[in-house]
């Protein structure tokens, strides 16, 4: 069977196949202009409808948000990653400046640290105090501060025994003494040793300064190793550092303190007595 055109002037009508004239289909089933056929469904947007069309393709990797109009990346969670590290890198080089400013301008001594360790009571070298005429050797600096303390408080108690108390208890800490190492000694010159009560720990509060003064003076005058250490810490701030203890604590400390770095300065946490003591006689 052959297709044949349809005449001029006529067209095949798709479903019977026959050839019909123009104009022969009713014009009120016709869908009107702007709509399609199935219910004459709009396709377009609304006249009063504002339609924005981007300039520009988003590029590769991202797509464009519908709300704010910006190109945002496919992958959220890697644009919160990439911040996050930001941030991290940022506090990393805070720290580290922080740490090469202490490294340049503090020293901290204590008993574990082999350098300038003679500029701390736990050195375990003789201590020699004359008070009053009376001379009283000790094993290290740590000995010497505890035996002072209660024989000192001893001489100034108005209680009879009391100071008898106080002083034979001062006695244990002259050379030699049972207690060898420094931290047994700090314990037992402590609260698991003889407890002072108020008004002695008040009293203590005011000499203490002055035997410690006397320790430090002694171990720079007849000990070369204290006089090149203090040589060597010239234009640092010398500090005994508190060990575990939070900053809140460290605010509390008398002979201890903490360097740390604010807005680019150095700022000690703690009173830092011992380390000020040195360096008053180093200066």
């Amino acid at each position: 069977m052959t297709n044949k055109r349809c005449p001029n002037g006529t067209r095949k009508n798709r479903k019977t196949g026959e050839c019909v004239k123009h104009g022969t289909v009713d014009d009120s089933k016709r869908c009107p202009k702007g709509t399609r056929s199935k219910e004459c469904i709009k396709h377009v947007i609304d006249d009063n409808a504002e339609r924005e069309v981007p300039n520009k393709r988003c590029p590769k990797g991202t797509r464009r948000n519908r709300k704010t109009g910006e190109c945002d990346s496919n992958k959220p969670e890697l644009i919160l990653k990439s911040a996050t590290l930001a941030r991290s890198k940022t506090r990393t080089r805070s720290a580290l400046n922080d740490k090469k400013i202490l490294e340049n301008g503090v020293i901290n001594f204590f008993d574990k640290k082999a350098e300038y360790r003679s500029l701390s009571n736990f050195w375990e070298n003789d201590v020699v105090i004359v008070d009053k005429g009376e001379m009283r050797e000790y094993e290290s600096g740590e000995h010497c501060f505890h035996g002072e303390k209660y024989i000192r408080l001893g001489k100034l108690s108005d209680n009879e025994t009391r100071k008898h108390k106080l002083l034979e208890y001062g006695k244990k800490f002259i050379k030699p003494c049972i207690y060898k190492k420094g931290a047994e000694v700090k314990k037992m010159g402590g609260k698991n040793g003889l407890a002072l009560n108020a008004d002695e720990l008040e009293l203590w509060n005011k000499v203490s300064m002055d035997v410690q003064k006397e320790i430090c003076r002694y171990k720079l005058d007849h000990y070369e190793e204290v006089r090149r250490d203090l040589a060597k810490s010239k234009g640092k701030i010398l500090v005994h550092p508190a060990m575990r203890c939070s900053e809140e604590n460290l605010k509390k400390k008398f002979w201890e303190g903490k360097g740390v770095v604010v807005d680019g300065k150095i700022v000690i946490l703690g009173k830092n007595r011992l380390g000020n003591l040195w360096m008053e006689l180093r200066d």
